[in-house]
């Protein structure tokens, strides 16, 4: 009978301490809405009467065999595969960012943890083309973002995510400013560049020739100690001409060889009230009064008959 007892005792604790979890073999990451599998490789756990919990941070996400939180119904409990106590992540949102950790509590304790990186996304827009002329006081070049989550940041999520946009021109920054905190890039072109008002568009003061080539807005979202993903958009400005009638008939360009030349443009139909004068109305005076001459001299033929 004492043998049984300790055979029984011996059972019962080589089960619980042989309880294990294996370490995990990396973290988690994800762009934002995209669905997410946490797997916790086990041994010799019962989920029905063991202490196993799946814990977000602090919150009891699962416990055992029941789900706890179901994360407004994207959290799911996979225990079909055995050894394996599995937590499916559909959709993920920001609010899913956290040390996620697989424990096992009470005697034999065990367990791992690991961090699941929700990235979010932001979609940059700019126009195609724009034109300016040479000597306008300014002008301006469109940028704007889109934020996944939209509320991003507006959210309570920790830490709070910070949005930066840049205007470059080939590797040079031109202007940057923090969406979040405010803060604006020193920029040693201010006199030249800036933003439009609370926009992310570029206005560029004094426009010339110089001014003329592709200019890339570029918007990066940085989660201190998370993540940062950028996108950018690139946009071009093309100077043109102005003749004395208000008229472009011509613009600098640089070629393919790198010169910078003159290329005529199209005939275009002149603003109202714009006379564009190109030599034919004095052609035309000048044969109304040569007819004029000649019809005088066939009166003074006439007027001896």
């Amino acid at each position: 009978m004492k043998e049984l007892l300790l055979v029984l005792l011996w059972n019962t604790v080589y089960t619980v301490f042989s309880q294990s979890i294996s370490p995990f073999t990396s973290n988690v990451t994800v762009t934002v809405g995209n669905d997410a599998v946490l797997v916790c490789q086990t041994s010799n756990i019962d989920y029905a009467s063991s202490t196993i919990s799946w814990n977000r941070g602090d919150s009891l996400i699962a416990f055992r065999d029941e789900l706890i939180d179901t994360g407004n119904g994207r959290y799911t409990l996979d225990l079909n595969t055995p050894n394996r106590y599995t937590m499916r992540i559909t959709g993920a949102t920001m609010e899913d960012q956290s040390k996620w950790s697989c424990k096992v509590h009470g005697a034999g304790n065990a367990g791992d943890e690991l961090w699941f990186t929700v990235i979010p996304m932001v979609s940059v827009r700019t126009t195609q083309y724009n034109t300016a002329e040479n000597g306008s006081s300014s002008t301006q070049l469109y940028c704007d973002y889109t934020l996944n989550p939209l509320d991003l940041l507006t959210s309570d999520i920790s830490p709070k995510p910070v949005v930066s946009i840049d205007w470059k021109r080939d590797s040079s920054l031109l202007v940057r400013k923090t969406v979040r905190t405010s803060v604006s890039y020193l920029s040693p072109f201010l006199d030249k560049y800036t933003f439009v008002d609370q926009s992310s568009s570029l206005s560029i003061a004094n426009v010339t020739f110089e001014d003329e080539g592709v200019y890339t807005c570029l918007v990066a979202v940085s989660i201190p100690e998370w993540s940062t993903v950028t996108d950018s958009a690139t946009t071009r400005l093309d100077v043109n001409v102005m003749t004395t009638a208000g008229v472009v008939t011509e613009r600098i360009i640089t070629n393919a060889q790198g010169e910078r030349v003159t290329q005529a443009k199209p005939t275009t139909r002149p603003r109202s009230g714009v006379v564009v004068d190109d030599g034919s109305a004095a052609t035309h005076i000048s044969a109304i009064w040569g007819l004029v001459a000649c019809l005088s001299q066939i009166a003074f033929v006439l007027s001896l008959y």
